[in-house]
């Protein structure tokens, strides 16, 4: 007889609820736990972060080639490896943003990280780009008006296209669709990128087609749901995923992802301010394509507009090659499109080498002054540049600067503009210390007489570098004969002691009669023996064209009587030695006489400083007081007194600096001098001459980067704090506003003091003309017609 089933007593499962419940509870804190720990961690790193954040703005060198290889390998550099942190909470991933930003017109490349990843982001540049600049700034951005948001059309595990050609490339594509942008308008492209850990994108870049073995927690947890359901266990051999089906297509694109050695958490902003919302709208939606060449049969870019700033995108893993395709430093095919960008002319300007020296600022590099050490303008100055490049804005600012600190200077300046810019802008301060010198003022005329001596030794001096000038700008005219000539007529017209001029020049080479008398009180048997055995007599003179080139020329310089009343003065009232003495300022504006005759009077004026620097000679070093010359368009002005005030004048405080066209220009003696002694040049926008020439001086910048110079971009080769050479960039500083009455309030001052009665000038010039020959003599010999000759 079978016995009777005996029902089995059920289990009593409140038993079993407390311990599971720790069971769970502790799974869940092993599960859950550690990951609100690192947001938390991360979390207070973003905000230390955040608290000292730096903006670096990167100048890459023109001329790089396209290489997609090196922009993968900049991105690869931005990642860490490893956490960062500031104390033993703040620890996380080291966020930055990558930008792209039109601004005023041109396009900057910018990181945005913390001050503590910095340094290993400007190793990166500057070792992967060798002559980018890095600038470090605070963020400053103005408001955001309006936002688009780019999001991946299917999962971030399909990869990016890569663009076909270089010029495809997106940043490409969006420099060409913002050159029409409003001025206004600033457009920022925003890549939000944190580093994914290493161990987590290996994980991810494994080919998700390979077959999975359980993980221990999915164990664990099968067994007890199992046991709880009284059940056999499910998680046999056959429960394991197997490998689904993969297509080619599937299995290139993982193939592609995998090539990522790193990845990053990327989200995308493009972001329009300083414009109307509506404006910024339209041109948000013209430019939604440039991510387009980056588009497959399955992934895109897909852009969303918002009307507001957006803080946290949705973020996308992009492998390190994929982010270089949404973000790279511009390279050739950019400048050869022509698009605007920040190109580096340079390193920055150097400091100056001490605090008691005196720095000239001309220009601004990266946010800082640029000066040049008053001590390295004692070793001259060549500013070349094509016409329009900025050269005049250049010795505008390098006189007023000048001015204000107290270093005396004169400028030449054969069209006016630049001496006119001057007296308008120089300090009322400064006008009782400035004089000025305009050639066809007829009616306040000066007193500058080349022949003056201050020394009775300074004859052969001045004999000589007038004979050398003329040489010099008249060649052809002036041989050996008319210089046998010249010589000896300033000697014997300077064997007197009275003053004498340009204008007894001329009638001593002409007028017997007016010649006598100084022949015949000569002491030199050379100089009396010259007129008596070698002088041709009348007739044959007037066959010599030698003689008569050179007196047409002189002739008809003095024909102008605005410049005969300057010239024709026996005593000077403009005199460079003592402007070099006291640190005085001379403006001198040739415009207005014709141009033959502006190059002589400048030719002239600068053959005279060299006279008077050499003067200096006697006194000692410590008392010449330093004075620079600047002399506009001295392809003009190319005689032998350039070259030797290039050579000797830093000895006798006189400092040289010249602007030219090109260094052609000058001539080949004197542009070897310049090259040889110039210690600091400054190209503006230079041709094609001028880069083959001087691209070698002026590495590490390229002589791409010369040719693209723009106007008021200038680049210098000076000496640096250890006195080798460095190259520096900049760009000049605008001229502040003009004063119309302060320049005329200088020139009623230097009128004043400098100009003399005009009847009174008459009277003497027609007499050293020859138009009272009966009197001449005895006027000559009174007391107020001498000079300052010493013996």
């Amino acid at each position: 007889m079978t016995e009777p089933l005996v029902p089995l007593p059920l289990p009593d499962l409140t038993v079993l609820v407390q311990p599971l419940a720790a069971v769970f509870a502790a799974y869940g804190a092993a599960k859950i736990g550690p990951p609100l720990v690192r947001r938390a961690r991360q979390r207070a790193y973003d905000e230390a972060s955040a608290a000292e954040a730096v903006r670096l703005v990167i100048s890459s060198p023109v001329g790089f080639d396209p290489d997609e290889e090196l922009a993968t390998e900049l991105i690869r550099a931005l990642h860490p490896r490893q956490c960062r942190g500031f104390d033993g909470w703040r620890v996380g991933w080291p966020s930055a943003e990558l930008r792209v930003v039109r601004r005023r017109g041109e396009l900057q490349w910018e990181i945005v990280t913390n001050r503590q990843v910095a340094p290993q982001v400007e190793h990166a540049l500057r070792a992967l780009y060798p002559g980018a600049e890095v600038e470090a700034l605070r963020p400053d951005d103005l408001p955001v008006v309006a936002t688009a948001v780019g999001r991946l059309a299917a999962d971030s595990s399909w990869p990016l296209g890569e663009a076909s050609s270089p010029v495809g490339r997106a940043l490409n594509r969006l420099a060409a669709g913002l050159e029409r942008t409003p001025g206004a308008a600033e457009v920022r492209l925003r890549l939000l990128v944190r580093p994914a850990p290493p161990d987590a994108w290996r994980r991810q870049a494994a080919s998700p087609s390979a077959a999975t073995s359980p993980s221990m927690a999915k164990i664990i947890g099968t067994a007890v749901i199992d046991g709880l359901l009284f059940r056999s266990g499910t998680l046999d051999d056959s429960s394991a995923s197997k490998a689904p089906t993969v297509s080619p297509e599937e299995r290139e694109a993982e193939g592609r992802k995998r090539r990522g050695v790193v990845g990053f958490d990327v989200g995308l902003l493009l972001e329009v301010a300083g414009v109307p919302a509506d404006m910024a709208e339209a041109l948000l939606w013209r430019l939604f394509d440039f991510t387009h060449p980056l588009a497959d049969s399955r992934q895109e870019i897909r852009w969303e507009l918002r009307r507001r700033a957006i803080a946290n995108p949705p973020r996308a893993r992009l492998a390190d090659w994929e982010l270089a395709q949404l973000w790279y430093l511009p390279d050739s095919s950019f400048d050869r499109a022509g698009f605007e960008r920040d190109c580096p002319l340079a390193a920055p300007a150097p400091a100056i080498a001490s605090s008691g020296s005196l720095g000239l600022v001309v220009a601004e590099s990266r946010g800082r002054p640029f000066a040049i050490p008053v001590d390295t303008l004692s070793r001259h100055l060549a500013v070349l540049g094509a016409t329009g490049s900025g050269k005049s804005t250049l010795l505008l600012n390098l006189t007023l600067a000048a001015i204000g600190s107290g270093v005396g200077a004169t400028v030449i300046d054969p069209h006016g503009d630049l001496v006119g810019d001057i007296l308008s802008r120089i300090p009322r301060t400064a006008i009782p210390r400035v004089h000025v010198l305009r050639l066809a003022d007829r009616a306040h005329p000066r007193g500058f007489n080349f022949l003056e001596r201050r020394f009775s030794y300074e004859d052969q001096l001045v004999a000589s570098e007038f004979v050398y000038m003329l040489e010099d700008l008249w060649p052809r005219f002036c041989g050996p004969k008319m210089q046998h000539y010249l010589r000896h007529g300033l000697l014997t017209l300077l064997a007197d002691e009275r003053p004498q001029t340009i204008l007894e020049l001329i009638r001593i080479l002409t007028d017997d009669g007016f010649r006598e008398p100084f022949v015949r009180q000569l002491q030199d048997p050379m100089l009396r023996a010259f007129w008596e055995t070698q002088w041709p007599g009348r007739g044959e003179r007037e066959r010599d064209t030698s003689i008569k080139a050179v007196l047409n020329k002189l002739g008809a310089f003095v024909t102008y009587d605005s410049i005969r009343a300057v010239v024709g003065q026996g005593t000077s009232t403009i005199r460079p030695r003592d402007l070099m003495d006291r640190g005085e300022v001379l403006l001198v504006d040739l415009s207005g006489v014709g141009g033959d005759n502006a190059t002589l009077f400048g030719a002239m004026l600068v053959s005279r400083y060299y006279v008077d620097a050499v003067g200096r000679q006697g006194m000692p070093r410590d008392a010449r007081r330093q004075h620079l010359l600047i002399v506009d368009e001295a392809q003009r002005f190319g005689t032998r007194a350039l070259e030797n005030i290039s050579v000797e004048g830093r000895k006798f405080g006189l400092a040289l600096a010249l602007a030219s066209q090109s260094l052609g220009g000058l001539g080949e003696r004197l542009s070897h001098t310049i090259l040889t002694n110039a210690a600091t040049i400054a190209l503006l926008a230079p041709g094609a001459e001028d880069v083959r020439g001087l691209a070698r001086l002026f590495a590490p910048v390229s002589a791409e980067q010369l040719s693209g110079l723009r106007a008021f971009e200038v680049v210098m080769r000076m000496p640096g704090r250890d006195g080798r050479p460095t190259v520096a960039g900049g760009i000049l500083l605008p001229p502040g506003p003009a004063a119309s009455a302060v320049a005329a309030a200088a020139i009623a001052a230097s009128d004043a003091q400098d100009a003399r009665p005009l009847e009174e000038v008459r009277a003497e010039v027609h007499r050293r003309a020859g138009g009272a020959a009966a009197t001449d003599a005895a006027k000559a010999s009174t007391p107020d017609a001498k000079g300052p000759l010493r013996r």
